[in-house]
């Protein structure tokens, strides 16, 4: 689902286990099945202990944090953005990338 209450297709192309803090965690990767979409374009759609208060796959792959930023909707009612799939709810706080303005 988006926040503006459509449901908008994606497919996991790949999942990261990594550890945060000492607690063991996961997120899926995904690609949006729409137009304009690359098959390379992933995206890591996430919540955490910060959401709403702080903020907004063979081989090794880099998850990097840093780069995580508040999509178009964060600012607008306007955008139609991806509502997090549930296995991407972290139990732990991510205290990284862009900070959501709402709360500062």
């Amino acid at each position: 689902m988006s926040t503006r209450g459509n449901q908008r297709l994606a497919t996991r192309v790949g999942w990261f286990d990594f550890s945060v803090e000492g607690k063991a965690v996961g997120l899926e990767a995904g690609r949006l099945l729409e137009p304009g979409v690359g098959e390379n374009d992933l995206g890591i759609f996430f919540r955490d202990r910060t959401t709403g208060t702080e903020s907004y796959g063979p081989g090794h792959d880099l998850l990097d944090f840093k780069s995580a930023y508040n999509p178009t909707c964060a600012f607008s009612d306007f955008y139609n953005c991806l509502i997090p799939p549930k296995a991407n709810t972290l139990p732990v706080a991510i205290r990284a990338g862009e900070m959501d303005a709402h709360y500062h």
